[in-house]
């Protein structure tokens, strides 16, 4: 449930940035035909059910994982917004206050995120509820209604006309409507079951159901509602012609007093936004050509910019593999900046068995066909901290390429060492080849005989020999 939860909430981000996008776009979109606003409607709900998409170069998302899965086993939990200065705000925050204790059991991350999914699942579960007891609420309201023929009823219960059924629907009109106010309003109820309008708003609240804790899709649905009543509006008048845009306008304003019970009802298309819709259609006007090929080439820009995912520069491409079988590692980042570059791994354990692995690890790479060592230091020792991975479990570590050198782009292999818990006897290697396309700037590290090291202070002083003074590594951007 907690991985369900963090990619609808993943999804929910990135529809937020197109929903914004659209929002902006319906400004410039007054005289655009209304049809419009409704397929950029649509680019939106494609985003909030698909979890995946292209990568392009000209994605204006910033990220299209903000949540990554791994926050939940990871040393150092971070979020990926994409904006620089606020992933250097919120993270050190994060990693300081929210980084796992083996001793503590579940890692705070991970109960949030588990409380944070059963409190969506249980908001998931009111909305349905309540838009199936508003649909039966409206059921019981209408089952007198009396058939005229063709999809046709006409019930004394209901004071404004509305569609109602998702695979037969039916048009329900109040009894009190007659005259060319019913044809009017007819004309209108047949376009919607026309651009299958019965369809769409049961669907947009299902997905406004999966992302009820968004407050921007709640405003999205709002207006999509208004957009697709405009489009019908538009669909009549230019059926009718223009000379029916006052008596149609008359027959809207006629049919919208109490309408609160199919308003409140998400699965009845009832009538929305009936004076902003009088307006536009008194003011319509046949789009001219231009505008019309100005809007496709609007939507089609919006689809470009935002149903494509960035390009993400820190992940190779990348091929694991290990002597223990069911133990994969994968490459999450690779952080370039200085001074303390690092590389992000992944460990996955499927091996059935607990793992064992510490802090030690080596960079090799690919030079005349054979593997090089890129470690500065030739014998490299460290005094190495167990790290365990129970059976299923998944965990990121990130290791520092401090003493590294991968200035050069082409293939590398990340490789360390890993032992089942209690047989560290028997080591086995996992490693993981990647490719950059561009390498890692060097880091300089420079080497200091010490003679003598003095610190003096009126309550604390102290004399270090060249045998006894500790070792510092110093690299570009530090100094001593």
């Amino acid at each position: 449930m907690t991985e369900l939860f963090l990619k609808i909430l993943n999804m929910s981000v990135a529809a937020s940035y197109i929903g914004a996008a659209v929002m902006i776009a319906r400004l410039f979109l007054k005289k655009a035909p209304r049809w419009v606003p409704c397929v950029l409607w649509a680019m939106v709900a494609i985003r909030l059910v698909c979890p995946f998409s292209l990568e392009s170069a000209l994605s204006l998302i910033p990220s299209a994982e903000t949540f990554p899965e791994e926050i939940i086993y990871s040393e150092t939990p971070e979020i990926h917004t994409g904006i620089d200065a606020l992933n250097s705000t919120v993270n050190p925050i994060i990693s300081e206050t929210l980084s796992p204790q083996r001793e503590e059991g579940p890692s705070p991350v991970e109960r949030i995120c588990h409380i944070a999914s059963v409190v969506w699942c249980a908001g998931v579960v009111l909305m349905l509820a309540y838009g199936v007891y508003s649909y039966v609420r409206v059921r019981i309201k209408v089952r007198e209604a009396v058939p005229e023929g063709d999809r046709i009823y006409v019930c004394e219960g209901v004071e404004s006309p509305f569609i109602l059924g998702i695979v037969r629907p039916r048009i329900f009109l109040p009894v009190s409507l007659s005259g060319e106010a019913r044809e009017y309003v007819i004309a209108h109820e047949r376009a919607h079951l026309a651009r299958l309008d019965h369809l769409w708003k049961p669907f947009g609240f299902l997905l406004l159901s999966l992302h009820w804790f968004n407050p921007l899709m709640w405003l999205s649905y709002i207006l999509l509602s208004r957009d697709i009543e405009a489009a019908c509006d538009e669909k009549v008048i230019k059926r009718l012609g223009e000379d029916a845009k006052a008596p149609y306008a008359t027959a809207l304003i006629d049919s919208a007093s109490a309408r609160r019970l199919i308003s409140a009802c998400p699965l009845a298309f009832g009538e929305t936004g009936v004076r902003g819709r009088v307006r536009s259609v008194l003011s319509y006007k046949k789009p001219a050509f231009w505008i019309i090929l100005v809007s496709l080439l609007l939507c089609t820009a919006v689809a470009v910019l935002f149903l494509t995912d960035p390009k993400d520069p820190d992940v190779p491409k990348q091929e694991s593999v290990s002597q223990l079988q069911g133990l994969t590692l994968e490459i999450k980042k690779i952080e370039t900046s200085q001074p303390d570059p690092y590389i992000t791994v992944l460990w996955k354990n499927d091996s059935g068995e607990d793992i064992v692995y510490g802090e030690d690890f080596y960079i090799f790479s690919k030079v005349n066909g054979a593997w090089e060592n890129m470690r500065i230091e030739e014998n490299y020792v460290w005094n190495s901290i167990g790290h365990y991975l129970t059976p299923g479990q998944q965990a990121e570590k990130r290791y520092y390429l401090n003493g590294i050198i991968m200035t050069e782009a082409g293939k590398y292999r990340f490789e360390t060492d890993c032992f089942i818990e209690g047989a560290p006897d028997e080591k086995y290697k996992a490693t993981v080849e990647f490719e950059l396309e561009q390498g890692i700037a060097p880091i300089g590290v420079h080497t200091l005989d010490p003679v003598e090291l003095v610190y003096d202070a009126p309550m604390f002083s102290f004399v270090q020999t060249p045998d006894n003074a500790p070792e510092y590594m110093l690299v570009n951007g530090m100094t001593l």
